[in-house]
């Protein structure tokens, strides 16, 4: 399920009493592995002679040690979103959500968290682990962590319009998420909401700017205010002195945008390194032709993965430097090849 350079990122986390760094890939591919058994078996059997949760009974233990494995380093990861284990900690996090919510998925295929995606106390482990997948590089991951986030109907706009961009984010459709110009409607005090879920909407609000700000800075967009003040400031909103009571001043507390501020944090303290758009100018190659012919190819491959940094680290984009690129499908050649192409074009009008 992994391979090394991945089985080491897992390694890396932050290490917690009782549990062997070493084991966890061999656990999450195991874990994993019996899920997808089990999920072939449902298919495969006639109604009612069997179902997921006895299937899973015996993965009971090592899934509730995952979940406990996933909370734990995602506050890692949360906590100290510019820590030197911040990648390793939301990685393995992210996988651990991962895999208990595929168990979950079998045992109650019909909840699939419709509601309670984001709220005043929390955020759903789908939405974290995607955020979690783009903190630790893995992008790819986190598009793939995004199709678990189902949005139904009837949710409020600001947390609508947030999740659907924190999906555009994960699966690079950063022009549209920047382009779509539409203000989410934010609630009244008068409806039959608590003042809390009002609070928590228009923190949400803050956030889903927020979102968009991270989108230009990987972009290099101008216009849009820095991401991380701002992050900033919405965390301390969310526990700002606000209630009077028998003289003594008490603190209001938004839990679940306080946590997602902190996420993205860590998002916003990744993605722009891993920005394609931002990628330095090859020797010889001046930089409004090498910008613009990034800009074209960010419209749908904004990211670097970690093997594409690594061929232009060991000098892919280097003059007189030949290289053989061999990588497993949809590892990645098709845009290492767009950036030769770039290369060569720009080098062809510089001359």
């Amino acid at each position: 399920m992994f391979d090394d350079p991945t089985s080491e990122l897992i390694r890396s986390a932050p290490e917690l009493s009782g549990l062997d760094p070493n084991s966890l890939p061999k656990a999450l591919t195991k874990a994993y592995a019996e899920i997808i058994s089990v999920r072939l078996r449902l298919r495969k059997m006639a109604e009612g002679t069997s179902n997921a949760a006895d299937l899973l009974e015996n993965l009971r233990p090592e899934l509730q040690r995952l979940r406990r494995i996933a909370f734990t380093q995602e506050a890692m990861a949360s906590v100290n979103p510019d820590g030197p284990k911040r990648r390793g900690a939301a990685f393995l996090a992210a996988t651990a959500h991962y895999v208990t919510l595929q168990a979950q998925r079998l045992v109650s295929p019909a909840n699939q968290s419709d509601v309670g995606l984001l709220t005043v106390g929390g955020v759903a482990q789908e939405v974290s682990a995607t955020l979690l997948f783009l903190a630790a590089g893995a992008s790819p991951d986190a598009a793939e962590m995004s199709r678990e986030i189902h949005i139904p109907n009837g949710l409020m706009q600001v947390e609508r319009r947030l999740l659907q961009d924190i999906k555009r984010l994960a699966t690079g459709e950063l022009d549209a998420l920047l382009a779509d110009s539409t203000i989410p409607e934010t609630i009244s005090p008068d409806g039959e909401l608590t003042m809390a879920e009002v609070g928590a909407s228009a923190l949400y609000l803050m956030l889903q700017r927020c979102v968009q700000s991270i989108a230009a800075e990987v972009l290099g967009r101008p216009g849009h205010p820095p991401s991380l003040p701002e992050l900033e400031r919405v965390e301390a909103l969310c526990t700002q002195p606000a209630v009077q009571f028998l003289n003594r001043l008490g603190n209001s507390s938004f839990p679940g945008p306080r946590h997602l501020a902190s996420l993205l944090k860590a998002v916003g303290s990744e993605l722009p390194g891993g920005s394609l758009a931002r990628l330095p100018p090859p020797p010889g190659v001046g930089a409004s032709l090498w910008t613009s012919g990034l800009a074209l190819i960010a419209k749908t491959r904004p990211y670097l993965w970690e093997n594409h940094r690594d061929a232009v680290a060991r000098g892919y984009l280097t003059p007189g430097v030949s290289a053989a690129i061999s990588f497993p499908t949809g590892a990645g050649k098709s845009t290492l090849s767009e950036l030769n192409r770039t290369y060569a074009g720009s080098l062809q009008l510089a001359q």
